[in-house]
Parts: C-alpha cells; sequence; structure tokens
C-alpha cells in the first residue's frame, strides 16, 4: 500500500486495483466498525444486490454517476448504451474511466 493519506479510500481503491486483492477497508456504519473486502467496490452485475439491479434496469437516458468510485455500475450502464457523467472524487473517475477504455466488467 502507498503513504498517499489524502485520499485512504481512493488509495486503496487503486491498490486494489493494481493488484493488492487482500486488502480490506474499515466503514462506520450506525456506531458500528466492520471490514470490508475492497472487491466488493469491484463487483459486476451478478454480484449486485435485487435492488441495485432494479435500478440499473430502471436508468434511461442520460445518467450522472455520482459516486463514480471504481465504475462497477457505470460499466453495467455503459455496456447497455447508457450515456454516463462521472462526478464525486476525480482520482476515482479516472480509475472508472480507465476499467471503462480497458472494458473490465
Amino acid at each position: 500500500m502507498t503513504t498517499d493519506h489524502y485520499d485512504p479510500h481512493g488509495q486503496a481503491l487503486l491498490d486494489y486495483f493494481n493488484g493488492d486483492t487482500s486488502a480490506t477497508i474499515l466503514i462506520h456504519e450506525g456506531g458500528k466498525q466492520k471490514e470490508v473486502p475492497l472487491s466488493l467496490f469491484f463487483r459486476g452485475w451478478d454480484e449486485f444486490p435485487s435492488l441495485e439491479r432494479k435500478a440499473i434496469e430502471m436508468c434511461r437516458g442520460r445518467v450522472l454517476d455520482i459516486g463514480a468510485g471504481t465504475g462497477c455500475h457505470s460499466l453495467v450502464l455503459a455496456a447497455g448504451r447508457i450515456n454516463l457523467g462521472f462526478g464525486h472524487w476525480i482520482e476515482l473517475s479516472r480509475l472508472s474511466q480507465l476499467r471503462m477504455s480497458l472494458n473490465i466488467l
């Protein structure tokens, strides 16, 4: 893992993308802390919960992916010929776009 602490979440995702597939991240939710494997952020359609699948199926026209993240949702939307825009973290938007350019689903 690198020592760039400006964006630890983004750096952890980039580390995973670059080969550290055992990486995890701590998430604080509802006053509790849990360790989550970064592979969760690199899942595809088959791993999406039913609510995420339904939301993607309802997308039409132009879609702005606010989180952008690793592009797991954007990649599925782009495969369905949805016109995408990106937001949120600049570095993660680049990671999402890189995964799309490499056609990684």
